[in-house]
């Protein structure tokens, strides 16, 4: 397996409150670990920008969630060519 999903909850490890920032070094180490092992770790559960920030400068592959909305392929290929 070289795909690796792992869900973001807040049950789980994630907070934004100062005193659970172990909780992201924990995150951190784990994403780490399995990015450097040939792994490509894709985060679910992001759901907000504060979630997109508490990731930041971890090594994972890709993040998804409800945070973007659903696009369509002739809407990304339109974007793509206005770029």
């Amino acid at each position: 397996m070289r795909d690796l999903i792992l869900q973001l909850s807040k049950s789980s490890i994630y907070s934004t409150k100062p005193r659970k920032e172990s909780g992201r070094q924990l995150m951190d180490a784990l994403v780490t670990f399995l990015s450097r092992n040939h792994h490509n770790v894709i985060i679910e559960g992001v759901e907000s920008e504060a979630h997109k920030e508490w990731l930041q400068g971890m090594e994972w592959f890709a993040i998804q969630g409800h945070y973007w909305r659903e696009v369509s392929i002739e809407q990304l290929v339109a974007d793509d060519i206005a770029m």
